[in-house]
């Protein structure tokens, strides 16, 4: 089962409080996206169209209502199996 890493509560917080992610899903125009310091890795996660998907589903958010989600631990799971890759370039993450 899909969970965030954050609660609603504490995902407001973050923000209230001037910090921004450096993981999120980024929903806008029906899709979900991955992002990483501001680039979408999307297409470069294993899944990643349907982790973003579930990670937006598991934090009561849907993909008709755009914002700002937290990632689910799978798809921080797979983005240090991404580090770990050759060739990847490490400073996007």
């Amino acid at each position: 089962m899909t969970k965030p890493i954050m609660s609603e509560p504490e995902w407001a917080a973050l923000f209230m409080s001037g910090g921004f992610p450096d993981v999120y899903i980024n929903v806008w125009n029906l899709k979900a996206k991955i992002m990483a310091n501001g680039q979408d890795i999307t297409d470069l996660i294993p899944n990643g169209k349907k982790l973003a998907f579930d990670a937006v589903q598991a934090a009561g958010g849907t993909i008709t209502m755009s914002g700002w989600y937290p990632p689910s631990e799978e798809i921080l799971s797979a983005i240090e199996e991404l580090k770990k890759s050759a060739g990847f370039e490490k400073k996007m993450l």
